[in-house]
């Protein structure tokens, strides 16, 4: 009984670290890339707040299959796309966030910018079309 009271402490200490300061979400992207992330219905505490009504999954970026950041320890996020600086084509297949029943989605390719260090968003705009937003994430 001893060794699970230990577990049970281990990870209550962990869990109180993580909550307390020990997670500050995402990672910093490493020198010379960039991350794109997918799947945004809405952020509210971007300046200016973001919102889109399609859903985009990377599926290639200039042929090649799409790298992932690794998230870190104990914070639940779908990792990102890895991009080097540069500008690039990419492949993504879309659909709207509410999919009517038998929906299928369709792949898309459309060419962006993407600058070392910093983290974007791949939203739709006013007509439907796929674009990258810098986060500027504002007092939380």
């Amino acid at each position: 009984m001893t060794a699970i009271r230990r577990i049970t402490s281990i990870l209550a200490l962990l869990s109180a670290s993580a909550v307390l300061g020990g997670c500050s979400g995402r990672n910093k992207p490493p020198d010379g890339y960039g991350v794109v992330q997918e799947h945004v219905v809405f952020a509210p505490r971007n300046i200016p707040p973001i919102r889109s009504t399609l859903d985009f999954t990377i599926i290639e970026i200039d042929g090649a299959p799409v790298k992932r950041e690794t998230p870190p320890l104990f914070v639940d996020m779908q990792p990102g796309a890895l991009v080097s600086a540069g500008t690039h084509r990419f492949s993504a297949m879309v659909a709207p966030h509410a999919r009517p029943p038998g929906y299928q989605p369709h792949e898309i390719t459309f060419s962006a910018h993407v600058e070392a260090g910093r983290i974007y968003d791949l939203v739709d705009d006013k007509d439907g079309n796929p674009i990258l937003i810098e986060e500027h994430a504002g007092p939380q």
